[in-house]
């Protein structure tokens, strides 16, 4: 059955007909949201699991995004782990019939793009030698960028230089540059897939789970006293020199008696935090904040294109041997934070705060803070950490200031061949050196701390001490 859109007018008048899919602006590309996210999450499981090789993942991603999944699925080989990420969808809604979408369609001179942010359950497993040593279930947003060449009829344009020409000219190589492209490259193609952590549904977890075992053990233990209090007395009057019961049952009041009394305060805090998580869920704290430095610069500014584009770069910094791989892109010295990253499985970008933005003669420079999980492997066990990094980021103007998303490939200026940018910035072919600045944003300043996520623990640690401090009062 052919899904169908509600438009925005529909919401004011209801007794309007629905607009058809195929009715709506930049349809195809809404249609690719529907459908390709779900074929990658299926493909990107089996890859990771060493089930899948790269020839699929070249016609499904982007250059720059294979590229950065090659490197993290080398990570996880040398380590010798195998990471099982499994995606389902979360939640329902009426909007665009039976998913959630929130996607944003548009197209310039040169491509059609879309971007769909989506609630997802994650479950997130690390395997040593076949045994499972990290099990993880949390709800996550999900962020899916699609790009694909706009072509009209046979015509459309080069996806290095933007020469136009027919798709089968291409493929014998382009007039204007001499780079060779398949049919494949034409395609719509996913250059783009972040998970952003929720903070409020990822504590709120942790608290009724801990309060659930709190209550629990303060009730099942209550209801056990009761049990063995009940049996000592009935063993008492049934059965003559019961005196060793009467002084058991003289010990066992007393704790009974503060464990029942001990609930009412671990109730209370229950209930305070459960507010606290109530607030915090409604205020919904964003994970990219202070966008308005950025978009001050220029009115082309895309923030989850920025975003998407920046998390690939940091995860090639945390998930590379050496820092030539990232020389393409970096303009600092990077040695010792390399070295730091190199117990790092896998990691992703979870907050970006912008907090200045200006304009040079010749482009624009960044000041950003930027949030990395990562999943570090030490001590034959997973344990997550949080990378706080200082970032300045320079672009040049009239190349990040274009409408594009993201590029589908790197092509050396020189003689036209492929790039791999985690092989260095000069072309082995032609030895032309490849300047990044023509095509992105450079990093000029990085500065990381990484420190263990301490909110959890401390919830724990005040339920449980709660309980401890209200048991002891009432026993002493």
């Amino acid at each position: 059955m052919r899904k169908e859109i509600e438009t925005k007018d529909e919401a004011v008048q209801p007794e309007q007909k629905r607009i058809p899919l195929s009715e709506t602006p930049h349809y195809k590309m809404i249609g690719y949201l529907m459908r390709m996210p779900e074929r990658f999450f299926s493909y990107q499981r089996e890859y990771y699991t060493g089930k899948k090789d790269d020839d699929e993942l070249v016609k499904m991603t982007t250059q720059p995004f294979w590229q950065s999944m090659r490197i993290s699925k080398k990570r996880l080989d040398e380590k010798g782990l195998t990471m099982d990420l499994e995606l389902e969808k979360a939640v329902n809604d009426l909007e665009y019939g039976s998913d959630v979408y929130n996607m944003e369609s548009k197209e310039n001179e040169r491509d059609e793009y879309g971007i769909r942010n989506k609630l997802m359950f994650v479950h997130r497993r690390f395997f040593k030698n076949g045994k499972c040593i990290y099990n993880q279930k949390t709800k996550e947003m999900s962020i899916v960028s699609i790009i694909k060449s706009k072509v009209e009829g046979n015509v459309t344009f080069c996806p290095n230089c933007g020469y136009q020409a027919t798709i089968s000219s291409f493929i014998d190589g382009c007039d204007a540059c001499g780079s060779r492209f398949s049919v494949h490259d034409f395609e719509p193609k996913i250059s783009g897939f972040s998970l952003e952590e929720n903070r409020s549904m990822q504590l709120q977890s942790i608290f009724n789970k801990t309060t659930l075992l709190c209550m629990g053990i303060t009730f099942i233990g209550g209801c056990i006293f009761l049990i063995v209090y009940s049996i000592l007395d009935l063993i008492y009057v049934c059965l003559p020199g019961g005196e060793w019961i009467s002084y058991l049952q003289s010990i066992l009041t007393p704790i009974l008696y503060a464990g029942f009394k001990s609930f009412l305060p671990v109730l209370c805090t229950v209930l305070l935090l459960w507010f606290v998580f109530g607030v915090e869920a409604i205020i919904d704290r964003k994970s990219i904040t202070g966008e308005e430095h950025a978009k001050k610069l220029f009115h082309n500014f895309s923030v989850p294109d920025f975003y998407q584009n920046l998390e690939y770069m940091l995860r090639n910094i945390h998930l590379v041997d050496c820092v030539d791989r990232v020389s393409s892109f970096v303009r600092c010295n990077l040695n010792q934070e390399i070295m730091k990253y190199r117990n790092v499985a896998d990691c992703n970008l979870i907050g970006l705060q912008f907090t200045e933005g200006t304009e040079t003669a010749q482009g624009y420079r960044l000041q950003c803070r930027a949030t990395m999980r990562l999943f570090c492997y030490s001590g034959k066990r997973i344990h997550i950490k949080y990378d706080k990094i200082k970032l300045s980021l320079y672009g040049k103007k009239n190349v990040v200031d274009q409408p594009i998303t993201a590029l589908r490939m790197y092509r050396c200026s020189g003689c036209g061949n492929t790039l791999d940018l985690l092989e260095g910035s000069e072309c082995k072919y032609c030895g032309n050196v490849f300047d990044f600045l023509n095509y992105g944003w450079v990093i000029e300043d990085y500065k990381g701390k990484q420190n263990r996520e301490c909110v959890p623990i401390l919830i724990r640690l005040l339920i449980f001490l709660t309980f401890l401090i209200s048991f002891l009062y009432y026993l002493i």
